[in-house]
Formats: structure tokens, sequence, C-alpha cells
């Protein structure tokens, strides 16, 4: 089950610049899981049955700047943060303690990201050529990857966590109508 809130608010300040736009905005979700393991193995008990169950919450927000240098250039300035739940890895066995008793299913915490990006969108020459070019920074924690384990029941896919990450980069993006009915 997932639960979320979330709201956004844009303001120009007339004080400063028509021009200029602030956005905020902030998300709380909520998320709760559970899974229930059963090994059918005729009717003989298995330590590794039994139901796990977790929950995670987190608040993400976003806080953008744009101005609007002509009618036909945008500039903007972007801070955001982002999250994907964790979960159950429903291939994996589940964990026994020492005793053997049902211990709690393989499980993966939440991916969170921060996200920084400032960029140029443009329309120009009568709306035949835009232009969009963004510089982007990404840095995540707890990054969800998928990794292969094989083990005594077979091989599988699961889903972990691999720690930190950073991605970076420049995106251009350019779309020109040089003639009616061609698109480039």
């Amino acid at each position: 089950k997932s639960y979320a809130a979330f709201g956004q608010l844009s303001w120009r300040p007339q004080s400063l610049d028509e021009r200029f736009e602030l956005t905020g905005g902030i998300r709380y979700t909520k998320d709760k899981k559970r899974m229930t393991l059963e090994n059918a193995n005729a009717g003989v008990p298995d330590p590794t049955n039994g139901t796990d169950s977790i929950s995670f919450d987190n608040v993400s927000f976003l806080v953008s700047a744009s101005y609007q240098f002509t009618p036909d250039i945008l500039g903007y300035a972007k801070v955001s943060t982002g999250y994907k739940s964790g979960g159950f890895n429903p291939r994996a066995p589940g964990l026994t303690d020492p005793d053997g008793s049902f211990a709690g299913l393989n499980s993966f915490k939440p991916e969170k990201l921060t996200s920084y990006e400032a960029g140029l969108k443009t329309d120009l020459l009568d709306r035949r050529l835009r232009i969009n070019l963004a510089a982007f920074y990404s840095s995540y924690k707890d990054l969800q990857v998928a990794q292969f384990a094989s083990g005594t029941g077979g091989a599988s896919t699961l889903l972990v966590n691999a720690g930190k990450a950073e991605f970076k980069g420049v995106e251009l993006e350019m779309t020109a109508l040089p003639v009616r009915g061609l698109t480039l």
C-alpha cells in the first residue's frame, strides 16, 4: 500500500519582474509492504516460511526558478529530491535465526535522489527551430540495482542497494522544421 500527499505552488513576484517565476513543491509518501513466504513441502514445517512487513516514509521537494528572457528564450534552474520505495525480493529465500526460527525476508532499502539541473529552452525562427540545453547532476543514496544470485534453489535476480552513485552530464536537444512536412 502506498499513500501520498503533494502540492506545488508557483509565484511571479510583481515587485521584481513578472518574467521571473519561483516554484516550490513538496510530497509526503508512506509505503507499507507485507510479504508471506510459503514453501509447500508435503506438509513438513519449513523454517524459511513466514510473513514479514516493512514500511517507509519520505518527504521529497522541488524548488525551481525560471526567467523568460524573451518570448522565445526561457532559462531555469532547479533542485529536487526523489524516492523509490524499498521492498522484498520474492525469489530470495527466507532467513532463519541460529535456532532455526523464521528471522525475516530478504529486503532492500529505499533509493533516494537529489538532482540539480540548469538550462535553456528556446523556440526560434518563428517556432521553426527548437534548441533545449540542460546540465544536470544527480546524487543517489542506496541506489537499487539488479544483482544476479545463485543458490541451492537455482539462479535469480535480486534487487540490492549498491550504495552511492553520481550521474552528471549535458543534454542538447534540437528540432528543426526547415520546410513544410519535414521535421529534423
